[in-house]
């Protein structure tokens, strides 16, 4: 349907004849470029951010497009301090400085094997964890220490039971944290 057959005979001198068919599919107009006649958003960004665009399902024409930071400088920070990012109005990367640790203690948990004689379990044991300040400083005539570690506040019993060599079981009590805090050293 719509095809175009053309037929071509042709003579030549010593009169032998030649005869061609072609047939060409009838295509469809071409038209020139949708796209370029499309109005698509326009997405701006911050001089620190970089526009991403992926595929539009609706709208092969517009892509989607967003503005994702770019962050670059991350200053280091000392094993006493830490990373504090702080927001600014206006702009799209936080501005990042090191700040002097807050003390930071907790109960923790850690998998451990607990044993007894030829008895023994593995077991997730609550344990005091974190970061306590601690300095020396020059006080009159003299060097002081102001030492500060984490520690157990309160505590509780666990009770475990721990499979011995022969496939027996015995019983196991043991005080761990329930609330741990910074305290003066020993």
């Amino acid at each position: 349907k719509g095809d175009i057959t053309t037929t071509t005979t042709q003579v030549t001198k010593d009169g032998t004849t030649t005869t061609t068919t072609k047939t060409t599919r009838n295509q469809p107009k071409i038209y020139p470029d949708l796209c370029s006649q499309v109005k698509c958003k326009e997405t701006v960004c911050l001089p620190e951010q970089k526009l991403v665009s992926r595929p539009n399902a609706f709208n092969h024409c517009c892509p989607l497009q967003t503005c994702v930071c770019q962050c670059n400088s991350v200053p280091m920070c000392n094993s006493d301090e830490e990373l504090v990012p702080m927001q600014v109005k206006g702009k799209c990367c936080p501005e990042l400085t090191c700040e002097r640790r807050r003390s930071q203690c907790s109960v923790m948990t850690q998998e451990t094997v607990v044993r007894k004689g030829t008895c023994q379990t593995k077991v997730l044991l609550p344990s005091c964890t974190g970061f306590c300040l601690s300095s020396v400083n020059w006080e009159g005539t003299e060097w002081k220490s102001q030492c500060s570690s984490c520690k157990q506040v309160e505590s509780t019993v666990m009770t475990l039971t721990l499979t011995c060599e022969d496939g027996s079981t015995v019983g196991q009590d043991i005080t761990v944290p329930s609330s741990c805090a910074c305290g003066q050293c020993n």
